[in-house]
């Protein structure tokens, strides 16, 4: 659209929810409430054709009308037009994304082509949109949850954040959620305790994706819709709720559950109604004392004739089995056969009871979930790798002081890449394994999170004081729950709680040698290294490095900041260093230099989310005693060979070899800021001359070969000469190559004025 029309069109939905109040009372006959969107322009179509076939005129949406999906702005400006035409009959209401902190980071700013004009006018209407609404007396609808129950008259707009973000937990009380940053989870006492003060009966709210579409939770009080099939990529179902209001009927008896998505029988691939259910399911469990599983029996769980039967073991017969779960559906032919079979139950006392009574009936049968003993040891696997790794972290400090090493590889962030990281380790073995540093993001992104975490907390565990992990913006529950790493848990809220926990104790900077800092973003206002801490990390995971002065609000990242040269300038005088090693940015080339050389950026993922870029890690040696730029030294790969390419099988975790994989990398080039060098042998010495046009110096290494006194093996002094006469050494280099004997090296630079200064002496 073009801009003035949008605006003409924002300015007038802008008046209608000005106009409304934070908590929206809603009598009608019949509705249709709707869950998250984000820019499904098809799945809208789908639930409106819906709404006419069911004669139903109102709609409550729920909030996330955009951010992820193809067509935000065209989805957004179609419910405007909607509440324009019919303001009494479309309720919007405000959902986490209708917040400039979230939208800004998740695509609406984009999709509005950066233009902050109208990202700063959508965002002041969205602050006008009602937070909740009241369907006929006794159902409450918001996007979040809720928090300490208040009564509605003093939920305002203006204090909209738990209502936005909160989520629900099956355990009592409200305490922080691991999942989303500074929002809280709710449980079941919470929300009997809301309903009760506010005399109502129930709660339907979106925020949380869905596998199915829709979620009950806290025994039929509350329900969860999620209106978008196939969410980013998954394979989701989508789910909207019709309610039928009959004074004589409680509201979950009114209450259908519509579930939607692409059927394999669709000719057209469009969407279409998977199944449609009606709360009223009951439920049928026992304890089997012969197998030590709770078997739980849901009648009517998916259609009106069919049972879900669900065998939980609680590890009584065998300890490695506890926790494993089997879920059947059986489907009955005959009609009406659930009626019966209810009738039946009550004489099950075993599972050997169960089996011939679902024997007598013509059904269908269906294995919907195994989670079987191999599952679990692999579970119980990673959580002790975990456990162990965690406690290292919780030792160390928040800025590591690593210090006195000859030799350092660092690297940038790996997002899964396990090609990625086995090419790394196998340079790391062949500079006979340097000191490990790793710059954060090592899940999300590529399709092996897991195994690289399992390699690199076993890498931790095995050489403590040569391998270090330092924490980046994807090792944050906030980040990695919508990026993949709770997908590649499976889900399981308990392992995404305790690896999240780990995350929080891992350092967040390292200095290494005393002059480079090391952290996976950037920094923020300059500040002296004691004053970092592990609890207030984000400006060191989220900035970057900007070419402009000063420390400014970044407008691609939400909540973080660009500093520009003279704020990095200020950090490193401020605390004696010379230069900033960071990851955090995709890069063509892998690496990229900031702020004339003080500041190197590298990401160690080549082909990054389909992209050509290279990757790159950086290999410090002799940094004790040369300039920064020369010890420093860039290996760039790339060139992925994805056909006929094996995927890695097995680790020997205790070599570290990765075994079975044909690694697809190649090393490209190697980048390095290699001095002029002129060497020679004085008898039982080994001298290197190392020549340095802009600094105007040389220096000179002398290494013991311990002929005459085999103590003396190794042994080295390196010296530091700067000359006072400019541009001498070029005439320095021709003058050397008369050079025999550090007797005719002595000679020489007596003839040249210089300031001498030993800055390495290891006997």
């Amino acid at each position: 659209m073009e801009k003035t029309l949008f605006c003409e069109l924002n300015n007038k939905v802008s008046s209608l929810f000005e106009a409304e109040p934070a908590v929206v009372h809603v009598d009608c006959s019949s509705v249709i409430i709707l869950g998250d969107l984000h820019g499904n322009l098809e799945a809208l179509d789908f639930i409106l054709e819906k709404g006419e076939e069911l004669n139903c005129k109102k709609y409550i949406f729920l909030g996330d009308y955009f951010d992820r999906g193809d067509h935000s702005i065209e989805l957004l400006c179609y419910l405007f037009k909607l509440k324009i035409n019919q303001p009494d009959d479309f309720i919007l209401l405000r959902g986490n994304h209708e917040t400039a902190g979230t939208n800004a980071f998740y695509g609406l700013y984009d999709d509005l082509d950066k233009d902050d004009e109208l990202f700063s006018l959508v965002n002041r209407t969205f602050e006008k949109m009602p937070i909740a609404a009241v369907l006929n007396g006794n159902v409450f609808c918001v996007h979040g949850g809720i928090s300490e129950p208040v009564t509605l008259d003093l939920i305002e707009k203006e204090d909209y954040y738990p209502y936005l973000w909160n989520d629900p937990q099956e355990e009592n009380g409200l305490k922080e959620s691991l999942h989303r940053s500074c929002a809280q989870v709710f449980g079941p006492d919470i929300c009997e305790e809301f309903l009760k003060l506010n005399r109502l009966d129930m709660m339907i709210r979106a925020h949380s994706e869905l596998e199915d579409g829709y979620k009950w939770w806290f025994d039929g009080k509350l329900l969860s819709l999620f209106s978008t099939p196939e969410y980013c990529g998954s394979d989701n179902e989508g789910a909207f709720a019709f309610i039928e209001h009959d004074e004589c009927k409680m509201p979950d008896v009114e209450l259908n559950t519509f579930v939607f998505g692409r059927s394999k029988r669709s000719i057209d691939g469009s969407y279409s109604l998977l199944k449609a259910i009606r709360h009223n399911s009951e439920i049928f469990e026992f304890y089997d004392s012969e197998t030590g599983c709770t078997i739980s029996m849901l009648f009517r769980f998916f259609k009106v004739n069919n049972i879900l039967v669900i065998s939980y073991n609680h590890g009584d017969e065998s300890p490695l089995c506890e926790g494993a779960v089997i879920a059947d559906e059986y489907i009955f032919t005959e009609p009406n056969a659930v009626d019966k079979f209810i009738l039946e139950c009550r004489s099950i006392e075993t599972l050997d009871d169960l089996y011939p009574l679902l024997a007598k009936h013509s059904l269908e049968w269906k294995r919907l979930l195994d989670v079987d003993e191999e599952d679990l040891l692999c579970k119980k696997s990673f959580k002790e790798l975990n456990e162990k790794v965690s406690s290292l972290f919780e030792r160390e400090s928040a800025v590591l002081q690593i210090e006195e090493r000859s030799s350092t590889m660092i690297v940038g962030d790996l997002h899964g890449n396990f090609e990625a990281l086995a090419f790394i380790l196998k340079a790391w073995e062949e500079n006979n394994r340097p000191t490990l540093i790793f710059l954060g993001d090592f899940v999300d992104g590529e399709d092996c999170s897991i195994e690289i975490l399992q390699c690199l907390f076993q890498l931790k565990i095995e050489l403590p004081g040569w391998v270090f992990l330092l924490r980046g913006t994807h090792e944050t529950a906030v980040t990695n729950r919508l990026s993949g790493l709770y997908d590649d848990l499976d889900e399981d809220d308990e392992m995404f709680a305790l690896v999240n926990s780990t995350f929080k104790k891992m350092p967040i900077a390292a200095v290494l040698n005393e002059k480079f800092f090391c952290v996976h973003g950037g920094i923020g206002h300059p500040v002296t290294l004691d004053l970092i801490e592990k609890e207030h990390c984000h400006p060191y995971l989220w900035n970057d490095p900007q070419e402009d002065g000063r420390l400014k609000e970044s407008p691609q990242r939400w909540g973080a900041e660009l500093f520009g040269p003279d704020v990095c300038e200020e950090f490193l005088r401020l605390n004696g260093l010379e230069m900033i090693i960071r990851a955090r940015s995709e890069l063509e080339e892998g690496y990229k230099w900031w702020f004339n050389e003080k500041l190197l950026s590298l990401f160690s993922t080549p082909g990054y989310c389909g992209s050509d870029s290279k990757g790159a890690f950086a290999l410090i040696e002799d940094a004790e005693w040369k300039p920064v730029n020369d010890a420093l030294k860039i290996f760039v790969f790339g060139n992925p060979m994805v056909e006929n390419m094996v995927r890695h099988e097995s680790l020997d975790f205790s070599t570290f070899q990765i075994t079975n994989v044909e690694n697809p990398y190649s090393l490209i080039e190697v980048v390095g800021y290699d001095s002029e060098i002129f060497e020679f042998d004085d008898y039982d010495h080994g001298i290197s001359i190392h020549f340095y046009r802009e600094m105007n110096e040389i220096l000179v290494k002398s290494e013991n070969y311990g002929y005459e006194d085999p103590r003396l093996e190794g042994a080295e002094i390196v010296n530091r000469y700067t000359f006072t006469e400019p541009h001498i050494i070029d005439r320095l280099i021709t003058e050397c190559e008369s050079i025999e004997t550090s007797d005719d090296m002595y000679a020489l630079l007596k003839k040249h004025p210089h300031v001498k200064k030993q800055i390495l002496m290891d006997v």
